[in-house]
């Protein structure tokens, strides 16, 4: 009777590992090896695939946008510090997060509205 215990559990447990293998194909499937790092990532469209390894193109419309708004991105960049820090201090108030996230949706809308078509920022 034991034994036979012991068996459904060792079945049972490669049974769940089996699946669980088979729904994250991790760093040999779509992860590292397959279409993330390795695969599209490095050489494809990821990490190193269309800027790094052959020097990034940026149109000069796009580039005067960037020249442009440099400050207002800046501040967002600080707005969202100011927000996480704010978010991590228990003694942080509603009130106060809340007006940190307007103030950050006001940024970006007025960072959009400058955006051309296309350009990523």
């Amino acid at each position: 009777m034991k034994a036979f215990k012991a068996m459904v559990i060792v079945v049972l447990i490669l049974g769940i590992g089996s699946i669980v293998s088979a729904q994250d194909p991790g760093m040999m499937g779509n992860g590292m090896m397959g279409n993330g790092m390795m695969g599209n990532g490095m050489m494809g469209n990821g990490m190193m695939g269309n800027g790094m390894m052959r020097g990034y193109y940026q149109s000069e419309e796009c580039q005067k946008f960037l020249d442009e708004t440099a400050d207002l991105r800046k501040e967002l960049y600080d707005k969202r510090f100011e927000y996480y820090e704010a978010n991590r201090n228990p003694k942080t108030t509603v009130e106060t997060l809340t007006k940190l996230e307007r103030e950050i949706f006001d940024l970006q809308k007025k960072i959009y509205a400058k955006a051309p078509l296309g350009c990523s920022w």
